[in-house]
């Protein structure tokens, strides 16, 4: 595959997308050629002059709402990044323009409707011309999908063939981005109710229960008390369907939080239900997007050195 790029960050502009953009800086040791993309010229430029890009770094435009706009762009690069969301909304073209000139695609989505809409338009495309779509490469999903799917392949050496494994956060420490919370919003806006736990997988792979854990229990293996995790909504389906697609669809996963306390696990939850019940009415909303990052912001430098996150993953006995 001949490009002019390695890379393009595609969304560059975005708070995600200067991160992703400093660790390139950061760590390239491979010389790869990168460019950085977006629809304004000017905001482009200005950032690389500011955040002391390399001067070989190319700068792309274009526009991701037109699909001829966007394949100029994705033909130049072997592979996309794209951290332009939300993702329904911004990179529907995205994905259609990587698949349309065979480029490589990855994002940080974690917005399952999209990356269904993915799978059903362009699987079978991409397996015939070799190209790979890789969504929700974040903190969704990457933790638990990993985390699962080791545990899961484990499992099948030993000659299992069915079970529970179970990703709990036992530990994170950080904040959101303001995308993160307008992803939030339009899901609210858009889906009545969570999708099936096996939204993403493949016809006729399905096992266990359909739902996410959304009360409190005590768990044995972990010691602690347990509840809804707000990511599980995504990282249940996305973990479900590399279970699926990887020869152990056998195995239910399911991911939720751990708390001190049963009395913090049942705080925790009933906060995060009002809050989701509130951000459901557009009205109420603009009272707290008086306390959120807006797109374009979020967590500081500070935070994001001192971000943790620990997710155990194991298989209840």
């Amino acid at each position: 595959m001949s490009r002019v790029y390695d890379i393009i960050v595609w969304g560059a502009t975005g708070f995600t997308g200067k991160l992703i953009c400093r660790h390139f800086v950061n760590h390239n040791d491979e010389k790869l050629k990168i460019a950085v993309g977006g629809r304004n010229k000017q905001k482009l430029e200005n950032q690389k002059e500011s955040e002391q890009y390399p001067s070989d770094w190319g700068i792309v435009v274009g526009n991701s709402a037109d699909l001829s706009s966007t394949k100029e762009v994705t033909k130049l690069a072997k592979v996309v990044l794209c951290s332009a969301g939300p993702f329904l909304a911004y990179s529907k073209l995205v994905v259609e323009a990587c698949v349309s000139t065979a480029t490589h695609y990855c994002d940080i989505t974690g917005e399952t409707d999209f990356y269904k809409i993915s799978l059903d338009k362009f699987e079978k495309k991409t397996i015939e011309d070799g190209t790979s779509i890789v969504h929700c490469c974040g903190y969704d999903s990457l933790p638990c999908d990993v985390g699962c799917y080791l545990v899961g392949s484990q499992l099948v050496k030993q000659g299992n063939t069915k079970g529970d494994i179970q990703a709990v956060l036992t530990h994170a420490k950080g904040g959101f981005s303001g995308g993160t919370i307008a992803t939030l919003f339009q899901a609210l806006d858009t889906t009545s109710a969570p999708p099936s736990l096996f939204q993403l997988n493949p016809p006729g792979q399905a096992s266990g229960a359909d739902t996410d854990q959304m009360g409190i229990r005590y768990d044995n293996d972990v010691k602690g008390w347990t509840g809804f995790s707000i990511m599980s909504t995504v990282n249940n389906r996305v973990s479900r369907r590399t279970a699926a697609v990887e020869g152990f669809s056998g195995f239910t996963i399911s991911e939720s939080m751990l708390f001190g306390s049963a009395f913090k696990a049942i705080g925790v939850t009933v906060a995060i239900f009002l809050f989701l019940i509130i951000a459901y009415f557009k009205m109420l909303r603009a009272l707290l997007m008086k306390f959120l990052p807006s797109p374009g912001a979020g967590p500081t430098p500070k935070e994001q050195k001192n971000w943790i996150c620990q997710v155990l993953c194991n298989w209840p006995r």
